[in-house]
């Protein structure tokens, strides 16, 4: 049986926000979670999360991953800036504290009917003493 390890977060946990605003700080533009509210379209001013997993040694890792607007290619440069901005928000944090996870550049299938947007992956790790 394989374990499963949750570092997953609620969407509009209070730390996302942090992160959110490091992102920004850093210029990581990211996809912006929205709701319809009575019928109108309203921005969050957070990140929009989806799921994701890493498999490695029978060990399953449930993480976060958010898609970038800014670029289609990380590069060093790109990613340590990231990294950066993931660490400034861990300063801030009050319950969880972020891992970068790694990254996913821009792709379309190989028919060019779909594409995906880069995006990078986050664990949250949720913190006994906070």
């Amino acid at each position: 049986m394989a374990k499963v390890l949750d570092y997953t977060i609620e969407r509009k946990h209070s730390d996302i926000k942090v992160l959110a605003k490091s992102l920004t700080k850093h210029d990581i533009k990211f996809e912006d979670n929205y709701d319809w509210i009575n019928g109108e379209l309203v921005y969050s001013g957070f990140p929009s999360l989806r799921g994701s997993s890493s498999h490695k040694d029978g060990i399953t890792r449930e993480g976060n991953y958010i898609r970038v607007r800014h670029l289609k290619y990380w590069d060093n440069n790109s990613i340590n800036v990231l990294k950066r901005a993931i660490n400034d928000a861990n300063t801030f944090t009050d319950e969880y504290t972020f891992e970068f996870g790694g990254i996913d550049d821009y792709e379309v299938d190989i028919d060019d009917d779909r594409s995906w947007d880069a995006s990078f992956t986050i664990y949250s790790h949720k913190n006994k003493d906070k």
